[in-house]
This record gives structure tokens, C-alpha cells and sequence, in this order.
């Protein structure tokens, strides 16, 4: 986790980086001639400096990548001089608490199972959380699911879905390290089919083809006839060509 100016400096939050705004002023008029800062493990005013460059924008930044391997707490210290030699108050930030980042093995981990291959009403979501072991890996912090937020019994549960699309799972530790994981369920339908009513051709006029007759002297037609026509054509196995239909009544085609 990086912090930036502003974040919290609270024991509970731990980061891998701290990147802080540092803004000097000059109100003499001299200008500023260098801005000097220092990072340490105690509160005390330090000992050593090291010059702090300006951004191309003119602004200043200090910079911080954890090399501890456990929680440690670290300081800022800026002072600032002006052309005519004046220093400044030394002002301290923190403390900020630091590890170094977890990599490989030390990053928690979790898995998804339960999304369905074949179509079903609704699926039922299982996941497993660990921890890391090793250099920067932290205790389970929190698991994020479809459902909310984890933080008692974070090491498995499952969630009920019934619509298909991504559902992210997350875990994070107490040092802020993190691993999600993506599940795209796409085999949930809990809509019923629909069926158009069945209505009669009445008077409107209208041809059928049959394409043939079963052994049992059943029509076999083309799948666009209406209800009566299928009725109608059902009575005349003999027939092979088509008929049209004229005020509801079957009439033979002419050739």
C-alpha cells in the first residue's frame, strides 16, 4: 500500500510506500536556497539531511519504499534554508508504519468454485481465503464478496447468486496486501419460456404444403400452417401438392 499526503497514521494501517507533499514557503524575500528532509525510526530531530529536489512543476515530494520485514514505525523530518541562511523550524510527520512489500508466497490468497456448467435457477458461490506466510505476510484483515464485507470467520463461506455477470472476491491482510479473484457465471436463467396463444386461421385466406404422410397416414407439413390448416390437411393423407384455404374450408390447388 502507498501512502499519500493525508492518509492515516494510524498503528492499524501499514504501507509498503509513503509518498508525502512537502511545501516550503519564503516570506523574507530571499528565496528558498535548498529543502532538506530525513527519514527515521525515532521521533527525535536527526542528525543527518539529505537534500530534497524540486519536481519539474516546482513542487517537492518525500519518498519512502519499505525494506523492513516487520512493522516498523518511520518519520519525516523537513527543514528548509533561504538565500540569507535562515533555517527553518524542523517539522515532523508521523509516526507512519512500514513493511516491506510481500511478494510470491507472503501474499494472501483465495479461490472461487461453484460456477455452474450447465443452466440452472440460481448458483451457490464457495471461497476459501489463507493468508501468506513468510516476509510482509499480515493475518486476514477482511474478505470482500458479493455479499459485503468479511471480517469474522474470513477463511471460507459462499454467496447465493441468481443473475449471471462478474462476481469479485477479495482478500487483504493486516498490511495491506491483497488477491482477487474474478468469477464470470454465465448458465443462470430463472426466466420461464413464453408460448403465443394458438388461434384459428378463420376466413383469412392462406396456403399450406405438405411435404408428406407418415405410415399411420399423419400430414407432414412445413411448419408454417395454422391450427386448422393442420386439421384440414390431417383429413386428406391422399394429398401430396397444396390446397389453398378460402373461408376457412380447404379447397384443392390448382395446377
Amino acid at each position: 500500500m502507498t501512502l499519500r499526503s493525508g492518509s492515516s497514521t494510524g498503528a492499524d494501517t501499514v504501507y509498503n510506500e509513503l509518498t508525502i507533499a512537502v511545501l516550503p514557503e519564503d516570506t523574507g524575500g530571499s528565496g528558498l536556497a535548498k529543502v532538506e528532509y530525513a527519514w527515521t525510526n525515532m521521533a527525535g530531530t536527526p542528525s543527518a539531511w539529505t537534500p530534497l529536489s524540486a519536481a519539474a512543476d516546482g513542487s517537492y515530494q518525500a519518498e519512502y519504499a519499505a525494506t523492513e520485514t516487520s512493522k516498523t514505525a518511520k518519520y519525516l523530518h523537513v527543514r528548509v534554508t533561504d538565500n540569507a541562511g535562515n533555517v527553518s523550524e524542523t517539522v515532523k510527520s508521523g509516526p507512519y508504519y512500514v513493511i516491506k512489500k510481500a511478494v510470491g508466497a507472503a501474499l494472501p490468497s483465495i479461490t472461487v468454485t461453484g460456477n455452474p456448467s450447465s443452466w440452472t435457477k440460481s448458483a451457490t458461490l464457495t471461497w476459501k481465503a489463507a493468508p501468506g506466510s513468510g516476509t510482509g505476510a499480515g493475518a486476514l484483515a477482511f474478505v470482500y464478496t458479493p455479499k459485503g464485507i468479511v471480517t469474522e470467520n474470513m477463511t471460507g463461506g459462499s454467496c447465493t447468486v441468481t443473475k449471471n455477470g462478474v462476481y469479485e472476491f477479495m482478500v487483504t491482510d493486516k498490511f495491506g496486501n491483497s488477491a482477487a479473484k474474478e468469477v464470470l457465471v454465465t448458465r443462470i436463467d430463472n426466466e420461464a419460456p413464453k408460448l403465443e396463444a394458438l388461434t384459428a386461421a378463420g376466413s383469412k385466406p392462406g396456403t399450406i404444403r405438405l411435404t408428406g404422410v407418415t405410415d399411420d397416414n399423419t400430414a407432414v407439413y412445413d411448419g408454417k400452417e395454422t391450427l386448422q390448416d393442420i386439421v384440414a390437411a390431417a383429413s386428406r393423407p391422399e394429398s401430396t401438392g397444396c390446397m389453398e384455404i378460402a373461408d376457412g374450408q380447404p379447397s384443392p390447388e390448382t395446377a
